[in-house]
């Protein structure tokens, strides 16, 4: 590519608009060239690890390198003993959907910091296609990891694959989860998986799960379904003596009203992750 000298010139720029219109050029490459200069590497390394950029800026340089598709310096930044960069290096791999890259950030949902655990679920939402071919069995092994934490986005991605293996895993989580937040979005993902078969699961958390926010979310679950009996088991649900429930309930019902798809809705979405 001729112009590599030019956006060159631009990341080292001192004028911040000049770096971002060099990292536009790079995102925009349709087809990015296995050419790439080592000096334009090296360029988006030196802003990710620059201390004087702007963490979009550094998240940017990150996200141009895994569209590049140079994941060396990514699995470096993975193992950072600053947070913010590891959160940067998941941030790239989300731009580069290979198997390697699915395998790193599903390592990367053990991080004991949230930020880095959000920010590679998103990488993996973001190249679902990669994740539903090569990454099933990481995330199923995911769910038993001995940090509770983790279990919460491996459950969350495991469901929006639609995968069956997903199941059986997830009811068992749903059902014996000794903590809330695993429970919960283990519930949450039976709704997102859409297997009937977890309708008897997602009918006793909501009537008996001792935590609200597992009620709740057994309710939204229940309005996704959309199993024969998901209305009556939600109206019996109606005098939960919890209000974040009876709105959950509420809200699943109407879903169940509308016709065709429906969008889900999370009313205790937050960064409990």
């Amino acid at each position: 590519m001729a112009e590599w000298a030019l956006i060159e010139s631009d990341l080292n720029n001192e004028d911040g608009e000049i770096r971002e219109a060099g990292m536009r050029k790079l995102l925009e490459l349709s087809e990015p060239d296995s050419s790439t200069s080592l000096e334009v590497i090296e360029a988006l390394q030196a802003l990710v690890l620059s201390p004087e950029r702007s963490q979009p800026e550094q998240e940017q340089a990150a996200m141009c390198l895994g569209h590049l598709h140079n994941e060396d310096p990514l699995r470096d930044f993975a193992t950072s003993d600053h947070s913010s960069v590891r959160s940067h290096a998941a941030a790239g791999f989300g731009y580069c959907s290979t198997e390697t890259s699915v395998a790193s950030l599903c390592a990367m949902l053990t991080d004991p910091v949230n930020t880095v655990r959000n920010m590679s679920e998103r990488a993996l939402i973001r190249q679902m296609t990669q994740v539903k071919l090569t990454g099933i069995d990481r995330l199923l092994e995911l769910l038993d990891h001995p940090a509770p934490l983790t279990h919460s986005p491996a459950a969350r991605i495991l469901g929006l694959t639609q995968d069956e293996r997903a199941l059986q895993p997830l009811l068992d989580k749903a059902n014996h989860g000794e903590k809330w937040l695993t429970r919960m979005w283990a519930t949450k993902a039976l709704g997102d998986l859409g297997r009937l078969e977890a309708f008897e699961t997602l009918k006793t958390r909501l009537e008996s799960d001792e935590k609200n926010r597992v009620r709740a979310v057994a309710a939204i679950a229940l309005g996704d379904l959309r199993h024969p009996d998901s209305r009556q088991t939600l109206e019996a649900a109606e005098s939960d003596d919890d209000s974040g429930v009876k709105t959950a309930v509420e809200e699943a019902l109407d879903a169940l009203s509308q016709l065709g798809d429906v969008e889900t809705v999370d009313p205790f979405a937050d960064g409990n992750a």
